[in-house]
């Protein structure tokens, strides 16, 4: 399905109205704070708290010092964003607003219906209850949103080179991304067998969302 100018716009649109609600609605400045943490009853530090004070902390050398297949790549994203002035608070949310806009391309390039944004607003509502993985683990969210914003492009060029190079490289914002290199495989020698292999992707997935693992 061609995205058209038309099509852009609602994107945009339905993206940033739904980031901004889920911002407020899920509290994010509260998982950030520490001391808010502590007067709900919790330890006083959650994923989110741990990564603003490394977003605030870490420092060039720092980074230089981790070496090249150590997950740097996050931090020097991050550091980018730190050093052109945007506060670690709007940083999540560019990534909250990424994951709806990149999430509804999608849809509208793979859904083969002229109605796409309803499947995208069901998606949205969900999310306020399906928390995304940027208000979890920042790091796990944005491999993740690299690999599905990429996906179209890799689906395209059908180069096995090409999707384990990408693979390698986001792995180095998070290794949870090496966890597709099987499936790139067995994409190949299911070739006939799709249907398959999307039901075992879909099994798993629901057993994520459930936190089985």
């Amino acid at each position: 399905m061609v995205i058209t100018k038309t099509n852009n716009i609602l994107i945009v649109l339905l993206s940033l109205t739904f980031s901004i609600l889920f911002y407020y609605f899920r509290d994010i400045n509260a998982a950030i704070d520490s001391n808010s943490a502590i007067s709900a009853g919790g330890r006083g530090v959650s994923d989110l708290s741990r990564y603003f004070g490394s977003y605030n902390k870490k420092t060039i050398n720092d980074i230089s010092a981790m070496g090249i297949f150590n997950n740097s790549l996050y931090h020097w994203i991050a550091f980018f964003f730190k050093q052109i002035g945007v506060k670690f608070e709007l940083f999540v949310f560019i990534l909250i607003l990424s994951y709806y806009i990149v999430f509804a391309k999608l849809s509208n390039a793979l859904i083969n219906i002229n109605r796409w944004y309803i499947i995208f607003v069901v998606f949205c509502i969900l999310t306020f209850w399906l928390i995304p993985l940027t208000t979890v683990a920042i790091r796990q969210g944005l491999a993740i949103l690299t690999l599905a914003a990429f996906w179209p492009f890799l689906e395209k060029k059908k180069s096995l080179f090409l999707e384990i190079f990408i693979i390698l490289l986001v792995s180095n914002i998070h290794t949870t991304a090496l966890s597709l290199l099987p499936f790139i495989v067995f994409k190949r020698l299911f070739i006939r067998r799709l249907f398959l292999l999307d039901f075992i992707l879909f099994i798993i997935l629901i057993l994520y969302i459930f936190n089985f693992f």
